[in-house]
This record gives structure tokens, sequence and C-alpha cells, in this order.
């Protein structure tokens, strides 16, 4: 369990599409200030069904998004073994 879990399930529950959130609102949500490490779990938030859209230093929020899986890595390599088939037919 990440320390951020409690973040993630208030994301979840919110099921919007978006979401923004100020620093100080993470803070109440966690019970701690939001650190650095954040970079590091923030990958976690796909499990939940959401993805950290925009970090915001100036304005001190965080977006969130649904997460939509556009399968880049699988359909990357498909297109690449199309390309190989269609040179091999040439």
């Amino acid at each position: 369990m990440s320390k951020y879990n409690l973040l993630w399930d208030y994301v979840k529950k919110s099921g919007r599409d978006f979401l923004k959130l100020t620093f100080k609102e993470i803070e109440n949500i966690l019970g701690a200030p939001i650190d650095h490490s954040f970079l590091k779990y923030k990958k976690e938030l796909t499990e939940y069904g959401y993805q950290v859209g925009k970090i915001s230093m100036k304005e001190q929020t965080i977006t969130f998004e649904k997460y939509k899986d556009t399968g880049w890595p699988k359909t990357r390599k498909k297109k690449a073994e199309e390309y190989k088939d269609e040179q091999e037919a040439v």
C-alpha cells in the first residue's frame, strides 16, 4: 500500500472525467503534504482508472483525468508487423 492510496481512492470515487485539486486539498486528503515522491508513485493511479494530467507548480494544482488506454505499445508493434509483411510481399 502506497502513501498515496487515500488520494487515488478519492480521485476514483469522484467519478469525474476531469478533476483539479490544489496541493492544499491533496494535503487535507492525505493528512500530509505532497512531496517529490509523488512523481514516482503517480503511475499507480492507472490501476484506479485515472492518470495525472498536469502538475502546475505556479498554480499549485494537479489535474487528474480518466485513463484512456490507447494500446500504443501494442498498436505500434502491430503496425510494425504489418509494414514488415507489406515489404516482404513486394
